[in-house]
């Protein structure tokens, strides 16, 4: 009985929120609740497809991010990793994956090196002191500095319609996260691309990095 309440609490935190939710709010039902779902669903052979088909619901999902106290989950460095990856569009050569392990490993979260068999630890307390290594992964991604993992910065901005320093921040904004970055984000990202007199060349991908540790990228 233990191992399917360990696992469900694992894939909630994971997939939904690491986040506590305040005593008897609705978020805390929900959690609770997707939590007791999960574990209805793991079945006699441990199905997690089907315990995340329980957790991932749409009234779960709407309730936690959309409700009177939003949840939101902080990125690990796995994720901040793949997910900048995919947004620059970045070329992983196999033979030299272990470019990215590499860089995971600066970022304390090499992948099957945690001690202790519980797997890393979700909660934002333990990973958001790691600015500075998601800064320097940031900025080499998009200076296109990291050997095996090539990015074409101009062609990104070439997707939508060129680089604009009037609109630095909106552009950076769409690349990343389909143009989903908050407000008060962009506008000290814009603030940057203003008042720099860095060339558009560089200007272009400083932006991108930038924009890559702004906390509405992390937080999810």
């Amino acid at each position: 009985p233990i191992c399917p309440q360990f696992i469900a609490r694992k894939l909630v935190a994971g997939f939904l929120t690491d986040a506590p939710a305040p005593p008897g709010s609705p978020e805390e039902a929900i959690l609770q609740g997707a939590v007791a779902d999960a574990v209805a669903a793991f079945g006699s052979d441990g199905d997690i497809s089907a315990m995340l088909d329980a957790i991932l619901t749409q009234s779960n999902i709407d309730g936690i991010f959309n409700g009177a106290n939003p949840l939101p989950k902080y990125m690990p460095p796995w994720l901040f990793v793949s997910s900048l990856l995919r947004a620059a569009e970045a070329n992983v050569d196999p033979a030299n994956i272990r470019a990215v392990t590499m860089e995971l490993d600066q970022l304390g979260q090499s992948p099957y090196d945690f001690g202790p068999p519980v797997g890393y630890p979700e909660s934002i307390g333990a990973w958001v002191q790691d600015q500075p290594g998601r800064w320097n992964f940031a900025y080499k991604l998009f200076e296109d500095s990291i050997l095996g993992i090539p990015v074409n910065v101009s062609a990104l901005y070439a997707q939508i319609g060129g680089f604009d320093r009037a609109t630095a921040a909106d552009q950076a904004s769409l690349i990343l996260t389909g143009g989903n970055l908050a407000a008060e984000d962009l506008q000290i990202i814009q603030r940057y691309a203003d008042l720099s007199p860095l060339p558009d060349a560089e200007m272009m991908w400083k932006v991108l990095a930038l924009a890559a540790i702004s906390p509405s990228y992390s937080l999810y």
